[in-house]
């Protein structure tokens, strides 16, 4: 077993924040992320074999990333970072299991800081499992890391800021566009403007993202979303509709779109897998997109010597991901006995500042883009829920006539019960639920066990001593 002061989990904004706040502290930390490069999905470079010529300047976002992971990356004798790896179980308290590669080992924390980020949001509807249908992070993934635009006519439906900087970064690239379909109206978004203006680069990225569609203004349509996808093999075409103010579909609005390609997305949900694990609180709340660990000012959790902090703490965007980083950090630090009560108190203050700040920002995104319960009209009793399993809408919501109304009592259904281990079908069969008339404050989510991650039986087998032992 190797043992550290502090463990980071995850090594997006919060992750590299958290860790270089702990360093700088002389806190003896490890670092643990699944990919070969740190930067989580907003800064994580190309990979090495990929030769790319910039050709455009670099958002404000960038450069702060840049220079974040320059940082983090620099020698630091009190920084251990263990690339492509992943905690797949935590079987004692201060304890992590971890796999990398075919190995397994455990490391020992006496603070753990837990930076999981997040997945993306769905509001299924009939066809949605086609291939070809993908998340709009999923195309902005292949487009960023790998220069791959999947599909000779996309269709990007859905809600929020990632669509538009998707369909931003697609048009830019040549993709040939089907159509932009935002579910809320543009009107909508005008109180953003104040906190764009308090933010720096905030505003000008936002119109460096909105250009693109003001030269091709026809591909993009507001309170509009997709209600069917069509295909044999694959997306072959999607029927979209008008929604009216309440996100409603419009009667008779119907229309087909020939694509080779949809990407779909609401916006984000908090990625608490391990917190859940680690037995931390957690409340369901629609607005912030499912289930998020229950955190104080200082990201500290109902656990102890355990924190959450960016994404998997509730959804804000890397600004604010860092910011909790470094506030977990310190605290962290602070609780290790490496700075005194006063020093705290003067670094922690301006950080709490601007921790509020920026999120006045989220908290007006929300309000905007949450999905508003009309639109789950879409939703047929034919529409399967759990992708891994083929749970529908329809079995499910005969089950919760017979009065099983909790995630727990639907699992005999197979609900959760595939590889994702629940992580589509659980967020969406809560919204199911709230809208069956459970209160949201009794919504509890489905307890997670061990491994994480899919795990082969060989790994196990190559490692027993330290699995057992």
């Amino acid at each position: 077993m190797k043992q550290f002061e502090a463990v980071v989990v995850g090594a997006g904004p919060a992750g590299m924040a958290a860790a270089l706040e702990l360093s700088k502290h002389e806190v003896n930390t490890a670092v643990i992320d699944e990919a070969e490069a740190p930067g989580g999905q907003i800064y994580r470079p190309i990979p090495a074999a990929f030769k790319v010529t910039a050709t455009k300047r670099m958002t404000h976002r960038q450069r702060t990333g840049r220079r974040l992971t320059q940082t983090f990356l620099q020698p630091n004798d009190k920084l251990t970072i263990f690339a492509q790896s992943a905690v797949w179980g935590s079987f004692e308290p201060h304890s992590l299991d971890v796999l990398q590669n075919d190995r397994i080992f455990k490391l020992a924390y006496d603070k753990l800081i837990i930076c999981e980020g997040a997945n993306e949001r769905f509001i299924p509807f009939p066809g949605w499992t086609l291939p070809g249908v993908m998340s709009i992070g999923g195309i902005q993934k292949l487009l960023r890391h790998q220069r791959l635009i999947p599909g000779k006519q996309i269709l990007l439906a859905g809600s929020g800021p990632l669509l538009i900087a998707a369909a931003a970064e697609l048009i830019q690239s040549g993709a040939n566009m089907a159509g932009v379909l935002e579910a809320a109206k543009l009107l909508e978004g005008l109180p953003l403007l104040s906190e764009m203006f308090r933010q720096k680069g905030l505003l000008g990225e936002s119109i460096a993202h909105a250009i693109p569609l003001l030269k091709n203004r026809k591909l993009f349509r507001q309170r509009t979303c997709i209600v069917e996808a069509h295909g044999k093999d694959r997306v072959e075409a999607a029927t979209i509709c008008q929604l009216d103010d309440d996100w409603r579909p419009v009667a008779a609005s119907e229309k087909v779109v020939k694509t080779g390609a949809v990407g779909i997305g609401f916006g984000f949900k908090p990625g608490a897998r391990l917190s859940r694990l680690c037995g931390c609180k957690h409340i369901f709340d629609s607005k912030k997109g499912g289930f998020f660990p229950v955190v104080d000012a200082y990201q500290a959790a109902d656990r102890a010597d355990i924190y959450v902090a960016g994404d998997a703490a509730g959804i804000g965007g890397a600004a604010l991901a860092e910011i909790q980083g470094r506030i977990a950090g310190l605290h962290a630090a602070y609780s290790l006995g490496r700075i005194s009560k006063n020093r705290f108190g003067s670094l922690i203050q301006p950080l709490l500042n601007s921790k509020e700040k920026v999120a006045r920002y989220s908290r007006k995104l929300e309000q905007i883009y949450t999905p508003r319960d009309a639109l789950y009209q879409t939703i047929t009793p034919e529409t399967i829920i759990c992708r891994c399993e083929g749970v529908t809408a329809g079995e499910l919501w005969e089950q919760m006539g017979k009065g099983r109304l909790d995630l727990t009592s639907l699992k005999p259904a197979r609900l959760g019960m595939g590889p994702c281990q629940s992580r589509g079908c659980e967020s969406i069969t809560a919204e199911l639920l709230r809208l069956e008339g459970v209160d949201p404050h009794m919504i509890k989510p489905l307890g997670l066990r061990p491994p994480l991650i899919p795990m082969p039986i060989s790994v196990f087998e190559k490692n027993n001593d330290e699995v057992c032992g």
